[in-house]
């Protein structure tokens, strides 16, 4: 045209504009541009309007955006091509923007307009926008169009509201394959599978499917493990002539492995004529799935070899199949292919490789990725974490969090489930609030996992009270929350509650599941609670139709056997639908070691657990110990050859405490630790005066066949009392002690510390206890509440009446030439039984002196102190304060002690008698010079103040 010397007008530059488009021309379509500047069309609209759309087919839209902007004139196919372009290009926010533009300017919009926007307020999430397009698409007549409704169902889809989609569907007068697969892409992506089939059968008696519904059945096949219907649909396409190509072979390949059936899924890969990475990936998928993991790594060597190499994905399959097999050796290769074909610059891959060291309990490997890992992200410390935790390297994982915040990252739901597991095997409930306060300052309190996690953390660590608080303000509940709940409650015997909380769970429709039955059977266990416990084990057959596990047959076997039902228990098992493991047998000989008419079936058992695994150090040690109770030595020196000869090793025992943010920690008979003289010399005081309270030592308890003194000896001995004698040294009185086990805590000791060390008002003790002492931590709690101040208090009242106070506290008859923790005993017996009895002023005097040479500040501050003295008399705030009043009184402290070795001590009634009695003698210059085990005090400050002579 050209040419011939034609001269195109605005009717003929549209026709080439689109052309070019068409062609993707985008050379030509700029020479156009520029003949139509030219030529002085550039403001013409129908030109402009065939410009823009093919600058937008182009991708171009900053040059369509620039030439909409300078029309002069537009009209609703100008908007209609500039919406289209920004939606076909997925430029969603810029569509919305243009489309709210043409509302404002007041444009009613048409089906080209409403088809273009629908797409972008799907993918844009924006519901609120699209119900009111689905308004305007009835307001202006256009809901019978096809191309509309499809458009309708595919933005329901995505919003997820497949119930609208299916009614816009259902309400279509004419449908085509479009609408079809929308409907059942949409049920595929909701997880609604069995839908999504159901509609494929109504589609295949009226429309020929094409291939896209054809992969998406296969998907819901492979989702819903459907492996009959899966054979149909690929029948179904072979019968249809559909050519298997390399995107459906490999979701056929996905389809057969997940629904197991692994040689359909290796026939369907060797028929592909060409094959991809998705085909070998899918391929070891399917075998790691089904846990084949030999040919795993056959499969990792022949792709190796062929044509395609492994790439970052299946580095990762492979990761995480050694991650869960703890397979450290095939980590270690496989983390030398990622570094040599470069997938460690992929944080998902160093992640994967972080998780496969920590899981294998190699914290030098995973410490060294992680500091050499220049990127990280929250899964990245939370893998760190999880990792260290669930090797039974907690100290690792605190620290990791610590760092965490220290470096300003905020920690999430995944980071605080997996450190308070941390906190409740170390049972140190000081970080655990630490953990629970960060958790409420993050808001992530109302998340009902985390209140789980609260719930066992705050029961394993000796606190139910805060577990119930923790349930309480929980407003969502599952059946996990009231597992956590009810097994608490076991923990601490409290079997009654337990029952009351397992019924209003029921009652408020929550189905209990399996491990709720293994909860509130032990809870009932642990109470004696013998008919509860199996109308419970019988509910749960016949009302909620569980069948029982091992563990539900050995929670009765304990339940019985506990209550001395030794018979009935081994009736019990012998009774059993399935065959008994080591665990049930373990239970009932767990309980045949404390009482003394289970010889018999103790022998028995002890036979049989042997035989169901004779690999288990802890089943060894129980039995040795049965043997060792029923004093057959012979048989304990043949079972420990056997464990020799076998080389298994019994875990060490080991007692440990914390002390101001430190562990310390004690194995049985170990002398060479802190403090060890005094912690010997207390637990030997501590000896006398509970034989003088009534207790009897349990020499059963010592399984060595040596002399009763020697077992005595052995006794003192054990890790739990070197730790609690450790903790009344260096904690202030009233504290509790938190006493944690690594095995199970012997009878003896446990005898001890709620009877010998018992104060009037009970001690709380909680004792997880188990069927075996295998290699688990069953965690041993001992918290023990002021106990090392009511019952002195109560001993030194019966001393004063006896007269003979100063046997115990004037030491080589020095006047308080004895330790601070003694002076702190006499002073609390002073204010718990002289102070509200006897004379104010004369009470307090006494105080004064007696304490005069201890140093307050180990204890406690003065300033409190000196409220607690001067609460009754305002006489005692002068005597502290004023010298005048207190000169004499200093005077007769420095002068008190010299030895008075002709003075009498039987004379002396009480404390109050004592001092008084010393300060007489003081001033009669008796007694000469300072004592106090080398304290003094010091005047000129205001209060109380000691320092080392």
């Amino acid at each position: 045209m050209r040419s011939l010397g034609l001269r195109p007008d605005n009717f003929t530059f549209p026709s080439v504009i689109n052309a070019c488009a068409g062609l993707s021309d985008m050379e030509n379509g700029k020479f156009v541009h520029e003949c139509i500047l030219e030529m002085g069309f550039g403001s013409d609209l129908f030109v402009c309007n065939a410009l823009i759309d093919m600058y937008s087919r182009f991708r171009c839209l900053d040059e369509a955006r620039n030439l909409f902007d300078k029309m002069s004139q537009r009209d609703i196919v100008s908007w209609n091509c500039l919406i289209s372009g920004y939606s076909a290009n997925k430029e969603w926010i810029e569509a919305v923007e243009i489309f709210s533009l043409s509302r404002n300017s007041g444009l009613l919009p048409d089906s080209f307009t409403v088809s273009s926007i629908l797409p972008a307020f799907g993918n844009m999430f924006y519901v609120e926008e699209g119900l009111i397009i689905h308004g305007l698409i009835h307001k202006i007549g256009v809901d019978s169009d096809r191309l509309i409704n499809n458009g309708l169902i595919s933005m329901y889809c995505k919003f997820e509201s497949l119930n609208d989609a299916r009614k816009v569907f259902d309400e279509m007068g004419s449908r085509d394959n479009v609408s079809w697969n929308t409907m059942i892409c949409g049920y595929s992506q909701v997880g609604l599978f069995s839908d999504a089939i159901m509609m494929f059968k109504d589609m295949i008696i009226r429309f020929k499917p094409d291939l896209l519904t054809l992969t998406d059945v296969l998907k819901a096949c492979g989702h819903m493990k459907d492996l009959e219907f899966g054979k149909f649909v690929h029948e179904y396409m072979k019968s249809k002539g559909f050519n298997c190509s390399t995107l459906a072979g490999n979701i056929l390949i996905t389809m057969y492995a997940r629904c197991g059936d692994l040689c359909s899924s290796l026939g369907v890969f060797d028929q592909l004529p060409v094959r991809d990475s998705v085909s070998w990936n899918s391929l070891i998928s399917g075998y790691i799935d089904s846990k084949c993991y030999g040919e795993v790594i056959k499969l990792f060597k022949m792709m190796n070899d062929s044509e395609v190499k492994p790439d970052s994905v299946t580095h990762l399959m492979l990761l995480s199949m050694c991650t869960e097999q703890a397979e450290f050796i095939h980590g270690k290769v496989l983390h030398c292919n990622v570094l040599k074909m470069g997938f460690n610059s992929s944080l998902t891959v160093s992640n994967a490789i972080l998780g496969m060291y920590a899981k294998c309990g190699s914290s030098e490997d995973s410490l060294k990725q992680f500091e050499e890992m220049k990127i990280r992200d929250a899964v990245t410390w939370n893998t760190l974490i999880s990792g260290s935790v669930h090797s039974g390297n907690c100290e690792l994982g605190l620290k990791v969090i610590s760092q965490m915040r220290t470096e300003g990252l905020i920690p999430d739901c995944a980071t605080m489930l997996s450190i308070l597991p941390a906190c409740s095997f170390l049972a140190i409930k000081k970080q655990g609030k630490e953990i629970h306060g960060s958790i409420l300052k993050f808001g992530l309190d109302s998340e009902v996992h985390i209140g789980n996690a609260l719930i066992e953390m705050y029961s394993k660590c000796g606190s139910l009270q805060n577990a119930l608080h923790v349930f309480n303000s929980l407003k969502m509940k599952d059946v996990v929350t009231w597992t956590a709940l009810v097994s608490a409650y076991g923990m601490y015997g409290e079997g009654k509650k337990a029952l009351r909380a397992f019924s209003e769970m029921e009652s408020m429709g929550i189905l209990p599941d399996r491990i709720a039955f293994v909860a509130i059977i032990y809870a009932c266990s642990h109470s004696g609670l013998i008919q509860e416990g199996l109308q419970c084990f019988h509910q749960m057959k016949d009302n909620y139709r569980i069948k029982p596990e091992a563990e539900h047959y050995a929670c009765v076997v304990d339940l019985l056997s506990r209550s001395g039902h030794l018979d009935e228990a081994e009736k019990f098992i012998l009774e059993m639908p399935v065959k008994p493991d080591a665990s049930i047998w373990g239970a009932l000989l767990s309980a045949c070691r404390s009482s003394t008419s289970g010889s018999q079936i103790s022998e028995r058992v002890s036979k049989r657990i042997l035989g169901c695994d004779p690999n288990n150090t802890g089943y060894y040690i129980l039995v040795s110990n049965v043997y060792a109770g029923l004093g057959k030595w012979e048989q304990v020196s043949r079972i420990r050859k056997s464990m020799k000869g076998k080389g298994l090793k019994k875990e060490v025992g080991c007692s440990w405490i914390e002390i101001q943010n430190r562990v310390y920690v004690f194995g049985t008979g170990n002398r060479y630790i802190e403090q060890s003289e005094e912690i010997h010399k207390l637990l030997k005081k501590l000896s006398r005066l509970m034989v003088k309270e009534g207790y009897v030592a349990d020499k059963k308890s010592v399984l060595h066949d040596v002399a009763d003194d020697e077992k005595m000896d052995m006794l003192c001995g054990h890790s739990e009392r070197l730790a609690i004698a450790f903790g009344l040294l260096n904690t202030k009185p009233g504290t509790k002690l938190q006493i944690m086990k690594n095995l199970r805590v012997c009878g003896d000791c446990h005898t001890g510390s709620t009877t010998g060390f018992a104060p009037p008002n009970p001690s709380t003790i909680s004792s997880e206890s188990s069927s075996q002492e295998d290699s688990k931590r069953f965690p041993w709690k001992v918290h023990l509440e002021e106990w090392n101040v009511p019952w002195i208090g109560r001993l030194f009242h019966e001393i004063c009446l006896r007269n003979v106070l100063l046997d115990c506290f004037l030491m080589q008859q020095k006047l308080l030439a004895v330790s601070a923790l003694e002076r702190y005993e006499v002073w609390t017996y002073l204010e718990q039984y002289s102070i509200d009895t006897v004379g104010q002023y004369e009470s307090r005097r006494a105080l004064l002196y007696l304490y005069s040479g201890a140093d307050m500040d180990v204890y406690f501050p003065y300033t409190e102190e000196k409220k607690r003295i001067t609460a009754f008399n305002p006489e005692i705030e002068e005597l502290l304060y004023d010298d005048s009043q207190h000169k004499e009184h200093i005077g007769v402290l420095k002068d008190c002690s010299k030895p008075i070795s002709m003075v009498r001590l039987d004379r002396v009634k009480n404390i109050t008698g004592l001092v008084a009695f010393y300060g007489k003698n003081a001033k009669s210059k008796r007694v000469s010079k300072p004592c106090c085990g080398g304290w003094r005090l010091q005047k000129g400050v205001k209060g109380l103040k000691s320092r080392r002579k």
